[in-house]
């Protein structure tokens, strides 16, 4: 049978064991593998040379303890105890300082990856001392995917606070990956509507360079959507950051963080992971933003081409837009439907607009949507006057963006705006007008074409008592009855009655019927002159 069949080596191992022990020693040799067991069986026969080298030949780690035992024994057997323990206590120097240099090994991958390189100089000390070079290769091989990002941001990728938040910095090819699938100008990326003023700046993304990808909230849809940003440098403003929280948002809309560590985690806390759902209610958003639109066109995601914006127009815009969810909800619902919805896929989102559609008869025709990072509210109801943009929210964690954006596109949008709303009513910039400036070009000798102005600020003011006074102001000329009639203001024109003969029979057979109990007074004037008496109960 050869020696180095593996398949009978298990079962020559314990025949050869068994014989050893019955003193069959030259039976024992003749079946035993060329290994531990082999070198005791020549041991036992006095051959101590032959057996310690074969004991002492097995390699690795198997059974390293018990073969060092074994070895010190035989060397004892055989005279040699001195030997003995030398031998064991080399073998015990080399085991502590191959221990301790492994243990220390992985004490220095370990503060590599939290970023603290500061705490492995002592360890390297000890290594280099004890086994030369090991420790170089291992910083090196960690540090060198690194080396093309500048100084201030290797210390950044070396900092613990953000390797908690899951900042992970990316290698010159991981680099050179992120940019090829940000979109670019000159053409708007699909769903983002700029305004006109605004085409040029669509390219600005090609100035920046992404060094890092972060985890950040996730969808509803939480099967088809990611949950990672980017972040980008420009190599022109060193000291700052900017956070591409989607590949086809347009650079001026990215947040500008600090590259300060604190100062970073402060600003990626906003949008730190977690499930989109359990959004704030409206009664959470203090802040809003009302616009008058007019009849804008918005592009079709089929062919590009603009063509008037209505609710399902929109609609098709929301689902690619990176700055909404898809999911909205008719003006039937006071408060969003889907406040704890996550998309789980299949019908999920189907079922979800199909419950929260619908209009209600008492207000406005209106949709609306939650901006994906802010958590904002947009809402677009449909007027006489045209469309009206209505935007819930709180402030930005970001204030000092909109200001620039103002500045640098001419718009006149709240500096506290969150950068998801700005993203969605920047497509509106050129036609929209505020409740302040809609008053103040509302004149008494306003001109008969350009009397829509005041339809549009009873658009923006419909659900506010303000609007009863702000007609109350206007002189009869500019026809602010017609206005409340539309808008259901009863007690402005319960107010005018004594100067409108007229607009009692009008509120009697008008939408107001069943609550005035006025007769016609042209009824009484005829009985009159006829000469008979009227019952006017």
């Amino acid at each position: 049978m050869p020696e180095d069949d593996s398949r009978h080596k298990p079962l020559r191992y314990w025949r050869a064991l068994a014989l050893a022990k019955a003193d069959a020693l030259e039976a024992a040799l003749e079946l035993a593998p060329r290994s531990h067991v082999r070198g005791e069986v020549l041991c036992a026969l006095g051959r101590f040379d032959e057996g310690l080298a074969l004991i002492a030949a097995e390699h690795g780690d198997d059974r390293a303890e018990w073969r060092m035992l074994r070895h010190a024994y035989w060397l004892r057997r055989a005279g040699r105890a001195r030997e003995a323990a030398e031998t064991i206590e080399q073998r015990l120097e080399e085991w502590a300082t191959r221990e301790e240099v492994e243990m220390r090994l992985a004490a220095v991958r370990a503060w590599l990856d939290v970023g603290e390189p500061s705490k492995i100089a002592p360890h390297l000390e000890v290594i280099t001392r004890l086994s030369p070079g090991r420790g170089s290769a291992l910083v090196a091989q960690n540090t060198r995917r690194l080396d093309w990002l500048p100084r201030d941001l290797a210390r950044l990728a070396n900092d613990p606070a953000l390797a908690e938040r899951g900042v992970w910095f990316l290698s010159q090819e991981q680099s050179q990956a992120a940019a090829d699938s940000l979109e670019k100008g000159p053409e708007a990326p699909l769903g983002v509507l700029p305004g006109r003023q605004m085409w040029n700046a669509l390219g600005d993304s090609v100035s920046f360079v992404p060094v890092a990808e972060v985890g950040v909230r996730a969808a509803r849809t939480v099967y088809g959507e990611g949950c990672s940003a980017w972040l980008y440098v420009h190599p022109e403003r060193p000291g700052r950051l900017w956070l591409c929280l989607s590949t086809r948002i347009p650079a001026f809309l990215w947040p500008e963080l600090s590259s300060e560590p604190a100062a970073l985690c402060a600003g990626l806390a906003p949008y730190r992971p977690e499930f989109a759902a359990d959004a704030p209610h409206v009664r959470d958003l203090p802040r809003r933003l009302r616009l008058h639109v007019g009849w804008p066109q918005v592009p079709s995601p089929y062919h590009g081409t603009l063509e008037p914006m209505d609710h399902h127009t929109f609609g098709r815009v929301a689902v690619c837009s990176p700055f909404l969810e898809a999911i909205g909800w008719g003006s039937e619902q006071a408060e969003d439907p889907h406040v704890d919805f996550v998309d789980r896929g299949g019908m999920d989102a189907l079922f979800a607009n199909q419950s929260g559609g619908g209009h209600s008869t008492a207000r406005p025709a209106a949709e609306s949507y939650r901006t994906r990072w802010s958590r904002s509210i947009v809402t677009i109801e449909e007027h006489h006057s045209g469309y009206v943009v209505d935007v819930r929210y709180r402030p930005s964690p970001h204030p000092g963006h909109v200001t620039r954006l103002n500045e640098r596109f001419g718009t006149a949008l709240p500096d506290d705006l969150p950068l998801d709303c700005y993203g969605v009513v920047m497509h509106f910039s050129d036609d929209m007008d505020t409740v302040d400036e809609l008053r103040a070009s509302i004149t008494p000798d306003l001109p008969s074409e350009d009397y829509w102005r005041l339809s549009a600020l009873a658009a923006l003011l419909h659900d506010s008592l303000e609007l009863d006074a702000c007609l109350a102001a206007l002189p009869d000329t500019l026809t602010p009855v017609e206005v409340a009639r539309v808008y259901g203001r009863l007690g402005f024109l319960l107010g005018r009655l004594s100067g409108h003969p007229r607009l009692d029979e009008d509120l009697q057979f008008g939408p107001f019927a069943s609550l005035m109990r006025v007769s016609d007074p042209y009824d009484d004037e005829e009985d009159s002159e006829d000469g008979e008496e009227t019952d006017n109960a």
